[in-house]
């Protein structure tokens, strides 16, 4: 019976690290759409220095990984920004709603 357990203790260990691999890829991803794109408008590290713009550091997770997903399915409109993450996919929104959130306003 010790077997099983094992087995099942391995398995989960394995998926762990799946999923740890996953997530730092989708963080590498958008630390690099950050630095590259969105640094344009929204400044580096999310702090805007344009009224237009708002600033994102700080700003909460879930807030800007439920705008973003509006912009993605078209449910709030801005064409710049259904531009910017019409290709991202939910890990990659995820991390950059995590990146963000992380960094501190000035």
């Amino acid at each position: 019976m010790r077997f099983p357990i094992r087995l099942l203790a391995m398995t989960a260990m394995s998926c762990c690290g799946i999923a740890s691999a996953g997530q730092d890829t989708a963080m590498a991803q958008a630390r690099s759409i950050a630095d590259t794109f969105c640094v344009t408008c929204h400044g580096s590290n999310g702090v805007s220095v344009v009224d237009h713009y708002p600033s994102l550091a700080g700003q909460k997770a879930a807030y800007l990984e439920k705008q973003m997903n509006a912009f993605r399915d078209g449910t709030r409109q801005d064409d710049i920004m259904m531009n910017m993450v019409t290709a991202l996919d939910a890990p990659v929104i995820k991390a950059l709603a995590d990146y963000y959130a992380s960094q501190k306003l000035p």
